[in-house]
């Protein structure tokens, strides 16, 4: 849809006491605001200013381009400039004694302004400022002290948000937070993109299209929720999965101690006693064939018990870094052990290593 700039009796009316404007695009803003300081300071009347330094310094332009001459009016107290950053830092709003702050600062500002007899133009981008920084509840605050000077005198204030304000995901509840905005002001202006001016029919197609953004949206909305669920389901799938690992691992661990604990006891038995029986010399007046054999029994025992010192490694088997040792072999000692093993096979079969009787 194209950028409507209205006019500024469309935007900002002079007889409205606490006007609300939304905007989508800055120059829309800030050429219906100068539209709008010009008539209030060429009428005589005073303008009060609470704006960021880059809305003053290009309203401030704006206006000296016309012939406004800005510091004699300043000087005159006909127009009074504040950065709105600075202002709540000096409010700080929202916490105790903001009230009387407030007082301090705005309601004296507006009680000098308007012991002239003049009528008092305030516009304010601070409550702006608070929303887009997820401070909702603050810049409610704001627009009821701001409603509470408006009570006491003839002030007319003028307010403007940028639409996108209020789309954060980190607040759940900006249509609410709308509602309260729009609820505290005596006149709400939509955004450039619904055109006042227009006719009858022509805002009826506005506003059918604008609910169709706003049903297309409640969809995809609806769609989000939908696949969040479901991402949802899956993430709670996938922490039972782990959780079932997690315990089938603990279980394979138990079994892993308790399966080593019941070999290393016979194993070490095993040992102790061939280790016995070669310290006792009871084996000096066997045969070589049987040395052979108890030699065999102990070197196999020992290797039994590295398997299983490296099966109860369980980081090493988890994280998959089981490093193979490399080191020299003697081949035909290790065939001859293989053979010493199976003496039925060797009798079954010729064998025959060479350089070996």
């Amino acid at each position: 849809m194209q950028t409507v700039v209205p006019s500024p009796q469309q935007g900002w009316r002079s007889d409205d006491r606490h006007l609300v404007r939304f905007y989508e695009a800055d120059e829309v803003l800030l050429a219906e605001l100068e539209e709008a300081f010009a008539a209030t300071l060429t009428r005589g009347d005073v303008q009060i200013v609470v704006a960021t330094e880059a809305h003053r310094a290009s309203l401030e332009a704006a206006l000296n381009a016309r012939g406004i001459d800005l510091p004699a009016l300043t000087a005159e107290g006909r127009y009074v400039a504040l950065d709105a950053d600075a202002t709540l830092d000096r409010l700080r709003v929202g916490e105790p004694g903001d009230e009387a702050r407030f007082d301090e600062v705005v309601s004296a500002l507006v009680s000098e302004a308007s012991s002239s007899g003049r009528a008092v133009y305030a516009y304010g981008e601070m409550v702006a400022l608070l929303v887009a920084a997820v401070r909702p509840a603050a810049a409610v605050r704001l627009e009821l002290l701001w409603n509470e000077i408006l009570e006491r005198t003839g002030l007319h204030l003028s307010c403007a948000y940028p639409l996108d304000a209020f789309f954060d995901d980190r607040d759940e509840d900006m249509d609410a937070v709308f509602r309260e905005v729009c609820l505290s002001h005596s006149s709400v202006t939509p955004a450039e993109t619904y055109d006042e001016g227009a006719p009858p029919a022509e805002r009826r197609l506005q506003v059918a299209m604008l609910q169709r953004r706003a049903s297309m949206a409640l969809r995809a909305l609806d769609a989000q929720s939908r696949a969040e669920a479901l991402l949802h389901r899956a993430l709670v799938a996938e922490r039972t999965a782990r959780a079932a690992a997690e315990r089938a691992l603990a279980q394979r661990d138990d079994f892993l101690n308790a399966a080593a604990h019941e070999l290393r006891t016979p194993l070490t038995g095993i040992l102790g006693h061939v280790q016995l029986l070669v310290r006792r010399g009871l084996l000096g007046g066997g045969s070589e064939q049987l040395q052979r054999g108890i030699d065999h029994v102990r070197d196999q025992a020992e290797r039994m018990r590295a398997l299983i010192d490296q099966m109860l490694d369980a980081r090493v088997i988890e994280t998959d870094e089981l490093e193979m040792q490399r080191r020299p072999t003697d081949l035909l000692a290790l065939l001859a052990d293989v053979i010493a093993s199976t003496p039925d096979a060797r009798k079954q079969y010729a064998v025959t290593l060479p350089g070996r009787a």
